[in-house]
């Protein structure tokens, strides 16, 4: 009778290791699939926010092609927040784009006729 209890004992320790190996298995693949999910609308919240910036930038300016860069945010004459100061090249000259908080809409394009001018700018403006 004892090796009985014995076998019945060792199969239930196995299925029970079985069942937590499953456990952690399927626990392991919805942790992975929610942080794909996650990752994903956030990319994909990142492209809508570029895109809409993109289109603001160029209805604000009339520019028919333009390449911008992140140059930093700023602390200085901002009434709603840090605003945030993007570096604008339309292939002839250079201008200083600030955008609010949002990262979405164009509060101001100054143009920069050269290195002196962004200097001041990028001073007054307390760009980090």
């Amino acid at each position: 009778m004892e090796e009985g209890s014995i076998r019945s004992r060792t199969i239930k320790e196995i299925r029970q290791k079985r069942l937590k190996r499953k456990f952690y298995t399927y626990t392991f693949v919805f942790f992975i699939i929610v942080l794909t999910i996650f990752f994903s609308l956030n990319y994909i919240g990142d492209l809508t926010q570029q895109q809409t910036l993109e289109t603001n930038i160029q209805t604000e300016t009339d520019w028919p092609v333009f390449l911008y860069e992140y140059i930093g945010s700023g602390s200085n004459y901002s009434w709603g927040g840090n605003p945030n100061f993007y570096l604008a090249n339309t292939g002839q000259d250079y201008y200083l784009i600030q955008v609010e908080q949002d990262n979405r809409t164009v509060e101001q394009v100054t143009p920069l006729e050269d290195r002196r001018t962004f200097e001041v700018v990028y001073e007054n403006y307390e760009i980090e």
